[in-house]
């Protein structure tokens, strides 16, 4: 799989990283000739805190934190342009990889991407431009990033239509040899009807299924089962090539914010 980095020309190098507390693989980039060593975490643009020139100055992290939080990588990216063309920047400030890098996502945020800003939670979202907004016939997965402070998760709703009730209570992905399964409570689901004997059941998630999703990616084919336990039935679906290009582009916009 050629990752948007390397489509882009740039000269990376791109590592895998295991996020353990969200339960997701990560894929970090960060220059080929820079110092940092190899059996360090690699670095996100969230997380870097340099006591380079660039910041050690309160203001500049400020303003770069209120790009983060809001995803604005064409803002952060004129910024620190504007930055490094008003000034000789030292050989050891990492702003000039850091510039590189915030480069890398912004093909993918204006390709593929929606951004959208909640005033009244001060959260952002982003989402995959070209798979539907809600479960579908079609779409069994819609996943998003979520930004709050400039702090991402990754949320997938997940859900079925079709032409009957089947309560599920446990859904399992399979991608690849990786399986991840999980219980819900009944509660937290959603259960509509669409019109007739059309019905619409559906749940949110965040980080369970994360490894199974990306092994999907990887292999480029996945499936998804939603269960009724104590009725042993069950609804299965095959992640199109859509969701698939969904979660890759939300999970590489993810590795590298």
């Amino acid at each position: 799989m050629v990752s948007y980095f390397e489509s882009c020309g740039v000269d990376t190098r791109t590592a895998e990283w295991i996020d353990e507390e969200n339960h997701v693989n990560v894929f970090c980039v960060s220059a080929k000739d820079s110092e940092f060593a190899d059996d360090t975490l690699p670095v996100m643009l969230r997380d870097i805190r340099s006591e380079n020139e660039f910041f050690s100055d309160e203001m500049r992290r400020e303003e770069y934190s209120a790009y983060l939080e809001k995803c604005d990588y064409q803002g952060l990216v004129s910024y620190l342009e504007e930055y490094i063309e008003n000034r000789q920047v030292d050989k050891n400030d990492v702003v000039e990889e850091v510039l590189e890098t915030a480069k890398t996502i912004l093909p993918v945020l204006s390709e593929s991407c929606i951004v959208e800003t909640d005033e009244f939670d001060n959260s952002t979202s982003i989402r995959y431009a070209m798979l539907d907004t809600d479960i579908s016939e079609d779409t069994c997965i819609i996943p998003k990033m979520i930004l709050v402070y400039s702090r991402p998760t990754v949320e997938c709703i997940l859900g079925f239509m079709k032409s009957d009730w089947l309560f599920f209570d446990s859904i399992s992905v399979l991608g690849g040899e990786e399986q991840k399964n999980a219980g819900f409570n009944t509660s937290k689901i959603f259960r509509d009807v669409i019109s007739g004997s059309v019905v619409k059941e559906s749940v949110f998630s965040s980080g369970v299924f994360d490894s199974a999703f990306n092994a999907a990616v990887m292999c480029g084919e996945g499936k998804i089962r939603f269960e009724n336990s104590d009725k042993q039935e069950n609804y299965e679906h095959t992640l199109t090539s859509t969701e698939l290009e969904a979660l890759k582009t939300i999970y590489q916009v993810y590795g590298v914010h």
